[in-house]
């Protein structure tokens, strides 16, 4: 065989193999891209979920609260009972009955978004995440805990400290909460720190 010839033979067999690359790199894409659309229909399917859209002011009248340490700010319904401010300045709670706003900042220094996105998770004591959302410095999940009230936290992670919103009421009562929980996390704004 010449020279010529075996060269003729070897690229045609590189070619082949290349080929034969080719066509399992397809196959794998493909099946990563069916699991992901599984996973994203999956996703879509779990209940209770909170989408924060677009919100205009529904007709229950809010307050506005600005933390003096911290500087964020949120609004809050005005039937519910703002809690004392604790010793350490750190946030404030607003309660009406079964339901429970709460909003606090503290310092995270060294945190990244991913870290306190686990540390939540984990405090949702095994509770199955039913609405997860992250951005480069946020996230905000959902989940229904083990006394059937809903959880929803938001967090926000600006110049090493974090910034908290963590509103609960019970399942049952999902109908009359929703509204407000939608705009009371559109008003939810971090400050600048101590």
């Amino acid at each position: 065989m010449s020279q010529i010839q075996q060269k003729i033979a070897q690229l045609e067999e590189s070619n082949q193999v290349q080929k034969i690359e080719l066509a399992n790199q397809k196959k794998l894409t493909e099946l990563l891209l069916n699991r992901i659309e599984a996973l994203e229909k999956r996703q879509n399917e779990i209940k209770p979920q909170i989408i924060v859209s677009q919100v205009t002011k529904p007709a229950t009248t809010y307050k506005s609260y600005t933390n003096p340490r911290f500087g964020f700010k949120v609004e809050y319904p005005t039937n519910f009972k703002i809690g004392p401010e604790p010793t350490n300045g750190s946030g404030r709670d607003f309660s009406l009955g079964e339901a429970n706003i709460r909003a606090s900042a503290g310092r995270v220094e060294g945190w990244d978004i991913q870290t306190l996105l686990s540390w939540s998770i984990e405090e949702a004591n095994e509770s199955p995440i039913s609405y997860k959302k992250v951005g480069d410095n946020w996230f905000a999940i959902s989940y229904k805990d083990k006394d059937d009230y809903i959880v929803y936290q938001k967090s926000i992670i600006k110049d090493g400290f974090s910034y908290e919103l963590e509103i609960r009421y019970p399942l049952s009562q999902q109908n009359k909460y929703e509204t407000m929980v939608e705009y009371v996390v559109k008003t939810f704004v971090p400050g600048n720190g101590d």
